[in-house]
């Protein structure tokens, strides 16, 4: 009781029982380190980052059917959905846009679309298609 705080190598080098404790102490420390780095680099690559607008094209157009999927402990029907392959500049995105945009584009036209680009990494990831 005279101590509260307990170092992971402390209990390393009391060997043992200790030691093990001491392991899992310092496992456990270095994942919640790597999880929070995890979360603030992915805040930080796309915060207050400005889309930029890029033509593309409509590679394929497509519908995943309707099927059913384990969320949790439930079986979710999920409905069917139509999505588009729009190649940017050679990188291939896959999104599932309104039903009134998806219908007014046809395989081969070229698109607007709006692109974030992450600030650290400079990943690319697509916001939506024209028209805006």
């Amino acid at each position: 009781m005279s101590r509260l705080l307990v170092f992971p190598f402390e209990l390393i080098n009391q060997g043992g029982l200790s030691a093990v404790v001491g392991c899992l102490f310092f496992a456990v420390g270095l994942l919640l380190i790597f999880i929070v780095f995890k979360i603030s680099l992915g805040l930080l690559n796309f915060s207050v980052v400005s889309p930029a607008t890029k033509k593309g094209r409509v590679t394929r157009k497509f519908v995943v059917p309707e099927h059913t999927e384990q969320q949790g402990r439930l079986l979710v029907k999920v409905p069917a959905r139509n999505m588009l392959e729009v190649d940017v500049e050679g990188h291939l995105f896959v999104i599932g846009p309104p039903d009134w945009k998806y219908e007014r584009v046809s395989e081969g036209d070229e698109v607007d679309v709006l692109l974030r680009i992450g600030r650290l990494t400079r990943a690319e990831v697509l916001d939506d298609i024209g028209p805006f």
